[in-house]
């Protein structure tokens, strides 16, 4: 049987090298040998600028050593320049060995070799022997894009020309590439090259010498990149008229605008005197309006063309010339489809009873042990609790303003609720400044307005509003109340001089007169009122059985008519949201409906996102802020990535699943347990063949013909060669379970748990031997994933929590090259070019593992549970866990890594894997595989 075997893998050996071969671009490997040294060339990924790493393999058939060259070429390599070599390997006496050959890296200096602003690049690397100069075989990279430092610009906006009198003369310039960072402008009379210095875009000189002239100046970027100078020519001669004036539009709408009140930015000048103001107009030519700003907003515009004029006039009355812009304003754009994906959340003291939005920062009211929480989301990724504020009493309402926080008590012991005004300007020390008794028994909401602040609460009786003078926040004092005899949960929403209060109907309180608030009208609200937000010049109502009811304020405050709704029949809804065009309503029992409310007369569904029970929703732009009891967290409407599921299928194993080609291979816990799947439609797996495993199949890695599932402390390797027929082949036996696998060069690499990293010759496919292990010395270690590349092999082990950094060019003695702690408990690793991404339950993080020696961590991000499955495509990472659904993550910039994209539809996904812009995941339990496509916005 053993001889069967031996024949079987020299047959299927050649396919191995073809196919390795044809992955590594050798072109025309099996026709005939290529003249050494020769050099085979990745292409570099990712945002390339400057130094650009460049990764290759030399080939020699001596290993004496050899000096390569570098060139580059701008043009799809019709033409090719000398190119700038450093670091990396070095350029000389570099050894290869016999293919495929030994890795090196080489910096090309692209900015050195005069390549800026966005050009598409490629390079050859060329070997010579040393010594004897004999030139081999040179490779080239594919094309790339490179995104260096560019030159800035400059033009005219006024100048002396012709004739001009002796007087002091002024010129101005504008910056024609403000994303240029600038460090001088340098001027002078008569110089060439001006050695003058401003930072200024004008500069007056004394009045010239009579006779001819010539002015220059150019600009000089941070990077010391240089513009082409400009010139002013003119003669003084005090027979000369003064000069009028030049004005240009800097800034505005052009083409199509939906701003139907743009800002119109512009710039004058006046060599031989100064701008005193400007006439602007929109449609009016010659322009009407005096102002001596710099920039203008229009009045409300109508739908249609419109042209923006603009003349200076300087300080003899003279005018420039007319300068003009055209644009159109376009009817109202609907929305795209939303795309809900939570984004980060945190869990606060104690139960919250109501928040407070200030710019980046929420200000929380946490009843009981809870208190004030004051929470930073700046970076919606990244919810973090900042500081918090106790005082053993209950904390019902909260509203912010400036440094302060309006904080709404009830006491812990007998006593008046009542109002502290707190200084938040220094979070390590939040002090109370004001006080005063509040004339209810449960505060519900304080929205700070100015001077003033209004507040809702509830009385004996039913519900009260108030009005507390803020003016000095030293001493807070209520100048008005006014209640109804309803008792409820209501909700409050304000505009103008108006506050609309929900108690099954929607009660409208008159508060102009700050000593005398009352209710002026009670709207009838079909169903009962549940909650109520305004946005533009619109009251949306939620009505429990009757879906979402919009009324026009604009048309009348007081008695608003119905102008569009949105049924949701038979459904209790009891929450709504809206800001920036979107609503978003919650139905007891259903998921979220987010809205387009640009036409409140028809709203138009967007998209869906998962009821939680007990969540309140409020919409900040295009995320949304969701709490319940003691959490909160946010979602984007619009994440840059999303995933969208286009097929299941049944019965699939479901332990672990990989790609290879055109075919995806699945291995799990049941009969069967090995299976095959053509993807050649990627959104419609075909069954291809399958077998049964010795036992349950756990981990799953591919190479050539042969697969590799772990199984227990088992290999099992499968021939693969026969699609419709996948055949156990052999056995390896490790020293403990076994997690990650990986396999390279006839060299299997295994994480076996806590025995650490096995080291296995599978040269002999049919007898693997074990070569060598490697283990840290903290025995609660243990190994969960590994990848090798070259003589490098990055483990992660927990424990201790730490990734081990491995040199193996000696097999039999595998060397720690240096241990990183600093991405806290990594349990999955995949490695993108020069760029390492490990994962674990506490942070995703990114390093740079250029130098294997001295890896640097440069950027993490928040997970989603301990993972399961792990994997990367070129610009995103993928994962799964338990419980916690599809994650994206988003890599485009490789030294950054955002959360972007969760996906939860329920059971317990446990393994994933991608190809172009699908992802596949297998579910536990249920045994299913769920084809998802990925899309990026």
């Amino acid at each position: 049987m053993r001889s069967v075997k031996h024949i079987l893998f020299l047959v299927v050996l050649p396919v191995c090298i073809a196919v390795f071969a044809g992955a590594c671009k050798i072109r025309g490997f099996k026709d005939k040998p290529y003249p050494t040294p020769r050099v085979i060339v990745e292409t570099p990924t990712g945002t390339l600028a400057n130094d650009i790493t460049l990764s290759y393999r030399m080939i020699e058939v001596d290993g004496t050593g050899s000096d390569i060259t570098l060139q580059f070429s701008t043009d799809g390599g019709a033409t090719w320049q000398p190119a700038t070599a450093k670091g990396g390997s070095g350029t000389t006496g570099l050894r290869g060995y016999i293919f495929p050959g030994t890795s090196h890296k080489i910096v090309w200096d692209s900015f050195a070799d005069g390549v800026t602003g966005t050009q598409t690049c490629r390079v050859r690397i060329t070997g010579t022997k040393s010594g004897i100069g004999i030139v081999g075989t040179p490779d080239e990279t594919n094309d790339f894009e490179v995104q260096n430092p560019d030159y800035p610009a400059i033009s005219w906006v006024a100048k002396p020309d012709g004739l001009v009198r002796q007087v002091p003369l002024t010129f101005t310039w504008k910056l024609d590439t403000p994303a240029i960072p600038i460090s001088n402008y340098y001027y002078g009379l008569d110089e060439d090259p001006p050695i003058g210095t401003t930072t200024n875009t004008s500069v007056t000189i004394p009045a010239p010498s009579l006779g001819p002239h010539t002015f220059r100046v150019f600009a000089q970027s941070t990077m010391g990149l240089n513009s082409a100078a400009i010139t002013a020519t003119f003669t003084c001669d005090n027979a000369a008229a003064n000069l009028p004036p030049s004005v240009v539009i800097t800034n505005g709408p052009s083409g199509s605008t939906l701003d139907n009140t743009p800002t119109f930015e512009y710039l004058g000048g006046d060599a031989d005197g100064f701008v005193t103001g400007y006439y602007v107009s929109i449609d009016v030519n010659p322009p009407d309006i005096w102002t001596t700003s710099t920039s203008w907003t229009s009045p409300e515009l109508s739908c249609a063309s419109h042209t923006f004029y603009v003349m200076a006039q300087d300080n003899e009355g003279a005018n420039s010339s007319i300068a003009e812009t055209s644009f159109t304003l376009s009817g109202v754009t609907d929305k795209e489809p939303v795309h809900p994906s939570y984004y980060s959340g945190a869990v606060l003291g104690d139960r919250i009873d109501d928040y407070y939005i200030l710019g980046n920062t929420v200000f929380a009211a946490c009843d009981d042990d809870g208190g004030l929480e004051i929470v930073d989301i700046s970076d919606p990724r990244e919810i973090k609790i900042i500081a918090s504020y106790l005082t053993g009493d209950y904390l019902w309402a909260v509203g912010a303003v400036d440094n302060y926080a309006l904080t709404c008590w009830e006491p812990d012991t007998p006593g008046s609720d009542y109002l502290s005004v707190l200084d938040v300007s220094d979070l390590g020390n939040i002090t109370e400044i004001g006080y005063c008794t509040l004339p209810c028994i449960l505060p519900r909401k304080i929205i700070p307005r100015g001077s003033y602040a209004v507040m809702l609460y509830r009385d004996i009786s039913g519900w009260g509003f108030g009005i507390v003078d803020i003016s000095d926040m030293t001493t807070p004092q209520v100048r008005s109340t006014c209640s109804a005899g309803q008792y409820g949960d209501s909700t409050l929403a304000l505009r103008g001089n108006y506050a609309y209060v929900t108690e099954d109907d929607i009660y409208v309180v008159d508060f102009s007169n700050h000593d005398n608030c009352f209710i002026t009208n009670r709207i009838n609200i079909p169903g009962a009122a549940l909650c109520v937000s305004i946005w533009d010049d619109k009251l949306f109502v939620a009505a429990e059985w009757e879906g979402l009811q919009i009324y026009d304020l604009d048309a009348d405050p007081v008695n608003p008519p119905l102008v569009g709704s949105f049924p949701v029949p038979g459904e209790e809804t009891e929450w709504v949201s809206a800001d920036n065009g979107f609503a978003i309503i919650s139905i007891v029992g259903e998921d979220d409906i987010i809205l387009d409310i640009q036409n409140a007369s028809a709203p138009r569904v967007l998209g869906t996102y998962r009821y939680l029970e007990g969540w309140k929703d409020t919409l900040l732009g295009t995320m949304v802020f969701k709490t319940n009891a003691t959490h909160f967290f946010l979602v984007s409407l619009y994440p840059k990535l999303h995933a969208e599921l286009v097929n299941t299928i049944a019965d699939v194993p479901s332990q672990d699943v990989a790609v290879l080609g055109t075919s995806l291979y699945a291995v799990g816990d049941m009969p069967n347990g090995f299976q095959i799947y053509d993807i050649s439609d990627p959104e419609n797996p075909a069954f291809l063949g399958q077998c049964d495993l010795a036992n349950h199949g756990r981990e799953l890695f591919l190479d050539g013909n042969y697969a590799y599932v772990s199984i227990i402390a088992q290999v099992e390797i499968i021939d693969i060669s026969n699609p419709a027929s996948p055949t156990p082949y052999s056995f390896y036996n490790a020293s403990d379970n076994v997690g990650g696998i990986w396999v390279r060069n006839n060299t299997m690499y295994l994480a076996v748990g806590s025995s650490g990293i096995e080291i296995v010759n599978v040269s002999d496919l049919a007898n693997p031997q074990f070569l060598s292990s490697w283990n840290t010395v903290y025995p609660s270690d243990a190994c969960g994933d590994l990848v090798a590349e070259g003589n490098i092999v990055f483990a992660v082990f927990g424990g201790n929590g730490n990734l081990n950094i491995l040199d193996v060019s000696d097999l039999l003695n595998p060397a720690l090259l240096t241990t990183m702690t600093e991405c806290m408990g990594p349990q999955r690793v995949c490695k993108i070019g020069n760029r390492l991404y490990t994962y674990s339950g506490e942070m995703a993080a990114v390093l740079d593992a250029t130098d294997p020696v001295s890896p640097v961590l440069l950027d993490t991000a928040v997970p989603f549970g301990s993972p399961k499955g792990f994997g990367s495509h070129d610009s995103y990472l993928y994962s799964t866990s338990h419980g916690n659904g599809l994650k994206l993550y988003d890599i485009l910039n490789p030294d950054v890594i955002n959360h972007e994209f969760y996906y939860d539809m329920g059971g317990y996904p446990v393994s994933v894997c991608g190809k172009d812009d699908y992802v596949y995941v297998a579910y536990d339990v249920s045994h299913v595989l769920n084809v998802f496509r990925i899309y990026r916005h």
